[in-house]
């Protein structure tokens, strides 16, 4: 072998040890791993931490999630005074089965009337308004509240007096007695005289009858004087009746005419004849 075939097999060999060498050397940054033992297993890998979950509220005791339970409604609060302003130009008079002595000390304190009260006092009101009403028709509401209930109100004096309904006609209830004068339209009971110019009192009780209420009564002094005692609201409707009923004509009358100048019997055709025609 010559010289430089020689040199030749050294440089290969020097670079084929070289290029193992670096193969086999560890990158730059990289730990060197332990020498394994024989039947050892590697740890598996942590897996990365999931982001907290926010906490879920706990289920009450029937197992139904707090978002979906359901509450029973409290008891009524007492009507609170402070909320009752006696200025105010509307309010929402709104009572659901009510003790009546609550919802009279409420319009009380509204209207300021003052209530003469039986030592027993039973019953509830309802009274359902979604929407204001005017002060001026609080009392109306709670009037026609009582009639419903057979219950009534009428003045003492300075006072109003609570009564059964059935009472009331004989209680010390308004009383109108001149012509023209009508009733309020209200659902309190009243007493009106009507006098009668031309149909008989007992006729005009027959026909009135049947538009009074059931408490209505009637008093009757012949022959031409009813006095009646009803609802101020029913009391209007009777007033326009008998307005338009005691008319002229209203009632049937014979009368006896002398003749002077013509026949008995020529006239009474002619009369006939002018009637049918």
């Amino acid at each position: 072998m010559n010289r430089e075939n020689l040199v030749h097999h050294v440089r290969w060999a020097f670079l084929l040890s070289l290029a193992a060498a670096l193969a086999a050397a560890p990158a730059p940054g990289a730990q060197p791993q332990p020498p394994r033992r024989p039947g050892q297993v590697p740890p598996p890998r942590t897996p990365p931490s999931e982001p907290a979950q926010p906490a879920r509220p706990p289920p009450d005791q029937a197992g139904q999630p707090a978002a979906t339970r359901t509450t029973e409604p409290g008891p009524i609060a007492p009507l609170d005074k402070k909320e009752i302003r006696t200025g105010a130009r509307t309010v929402v008079m709104s009572f659901d089965k009510r003790d009546l002595t609550e919802v009279i000390q409420f319009v009380s304190q509204f209207t300021q009337r003052n209530f003469i009260l039986p030592e027993r006092v039973a019953g509830k009101i309802t009274i359902l308004s979604n929407s204001p009403i005017p002060a001026e028709d609080v009392w109306n509401v709670f009037v026609a509240a009582l009639d419903a209930n057979n219950w009534a109100v009428y003045p003492v004096g300075k006072y109003w007096k609570l009564v059964e309904k059935k009472q009331s006609a004989r209680a010390n209830i308004p009383i109108y007695l001149e012509r023209g004068q009508e009733a309020p339209p209200t659902e309190q009971m009243v007493t009106k005289l009507f006098k009668l110019r031309y149909v008989e009192a007992d006729q005009m009780r027959n026909v009135l009858n049947q538009f009074t209420s059931r408490d209505s009564d009637f008093q009757i002094f012949p022959p031409d004087t009813l006095v009646i005692s009803d609802l101020g609201l029913n009391m209007r409707r009777l007033e326009k009746l008998i307005q338009q009923l005691d008319q002229p004509g209203g009632s049937e009358e014979i009368h006896i005419v002398a003749v002077h100048y013509a026949g008995a019997q020529e006239l009474a055709q002619k009369l006939t004849e002018i009637f049918q025609a």
